[in-house]
């Protein structure tokens, strides 16, 4: 059963007990839709640095993240303000030759 939200498409599944009531209800979001809303918040995050959002991104977060601020400081100040990742592949330790 599909259920629409405006903007977001989700597919419901209801769990049943043995009384026939309800137990539970599942609510998937469309795995294509999710993935197009999240690409359109990267590229909002990339392109309006400047605004607030509901996640932290640019300098504060590569500083929470633990990079190394000087590597951060030579970086391009438009790359910097417009990063949103989501961890530091770097803190497992440095990228040795091979």
């Amino acid at each position: 059963m599909g259920l629409d939200t405006g903007d977001h498409t989700f597919q419901t599944r209801q769990t049943w007990v043995n009384g026939g009531e309800p137990m539970a209800t599942r609510v998937t979001p469309e795995v294509d839709t999710l993935r197009q809303e999240i690409r359109n918040k990267y590229t909002e995050v990339a392109t309006n640095p400047e605004r607030t959002f509901h996640f932290h991104h640019g300098r504060p977060l590569a500083q929470m993240l633990g990079y190394p601020m000087d590597q951060v400081d030579a970086m391009p100040t438009g790359a910097v303000e417009s990063f949103a990742g989501v961890g530091n592949p770097f803190s497992v330790g440095s990228i040795q030759p091979g």
